[in-house]
């Protein structure tokens, strides 16, 4: 059964680079494990009411992305953005040095520039 299922993973302090390093191997784990299941992974879903269900998914190399790959490849299509990421743990204050880094970014972005922030 999926019910209550959740893993819920904390790094503290991690750059931006460890992230990005993580991602490019879960990506190469999800393409290994596609291999193995014709092409397919099985992906965790919830519903609209919470319900917990799985489906197969077809992927390949262009469809699972990192947001590096896909800052990127917006890039290559000749859209006008800037990637800049400051990883904060989440539930602990950013380091200063995290918010001199946002600071700089948007204080030199055109007066138009939108910015998306996210979290994990």
């Amino acid at each position: 059964s999926l019910s209550g299922y959740s893993i819920i993973i904390v790094l503290q302090g991690i750059d931006r680079e460890r992230v990005e390093r993580m991602e490019a191997r879960l990506k190469e784990d999800i393409l290994r494990e596609a291999e193995l299941y014709g092409g397919t992974i099985m992906v965790i879903h919830e519903s609209d009411d919470g319900q917990i269900f799985d489906l197969w998914e077809h992927v390949n190399s262009e469809v699972v992305q990192t947001p590096l790959e896909v800052f990127k490849s917006l890039e290559t299509e000749g859209l006008p953005v800037k990637y800049a990421r400051v990883p904060i743990t989440d539930g602990k204050a950013p380091k200063s040095s995290d918010f001199d880094t946002l600071a700089i970014n948007i204080a030199s972005a055109p007066k138009n520039a939108a910015f998306v922030f996210n979290c994990q």
